[in-house]
């Protein structure tokens, strides 16, 4: 994950829900205690349990430290206090977002984008668990709207593809 320096500006940042805000906050809480040896799980359970998800706060551990372990590139992910929201956190939250919503045929392609090839065949149920936990506690992100993400578009078989 990404250590590069980035502006915290506010001009141009995306207006995010409260769902979006936590959730976000959450991903780059444990980026950030990753990075400088610093254990965050407390304040993510403080946090999530505060806000009526008090297990989403184990699964978005589980879900970074798959994704430290799994990524196939550098992730960028900015700093707790930013506004701006980077590429590869907007696509952590629409796969999330995917999942809450029961549409998961692209996750595979969105994650992969992010992770490995191992990595994407194993992600789903740990991106499950996060959705699950977060609309256990009536946290629910705003559905992902459109056609095909263009993330995932870039992994995905062309159709007139034959496959032997």
């Amino acid at each position: 994950m990404s250590d590069e320096a980035h502006d915290c500006d506010d001009a141009g940042a995306p207006a995010l829900t409260r769902a979006e805000t936590l959730v976000l906050w959450a991903i780059r809480a444990w980026v950030a205690g990753h990075r400088h040896g610093i254990p965050v799980l407390a304040n993510l359970r403080t946090a999530f349990r505060n806000e009526g998800a008090p297990a989403a706060a184990e699964a978005v551990d589980d879900l970074m430290g798959f994704i430290a372990n799994g990524a196939g590139r550098t992730i960028q992910v900015n700093c707790p206090r930013c506004r701006q929201v980077t590429e590869d956190e907007r696509l952590l939250l629409d796969v999330v977002a995917l999942h809450q919503q029961g549409e998961t045929i692209w996750v595979p392609f969105l994650a992969r984008a992010l992770l490995t090839p191992a990595a994407t065949r194993l992600c789903g149920p740990i991106f499950a668990a996060v959705a699950d936990a977060l609309q256990d506690g009536g946290i629910g992100l705003p559905p992902v709207a459109g056609q095909v993400p263009l993330e995932a578009a870039a992994h995905a078989v062309p159709a007139g593809t034959t496959i032997h």
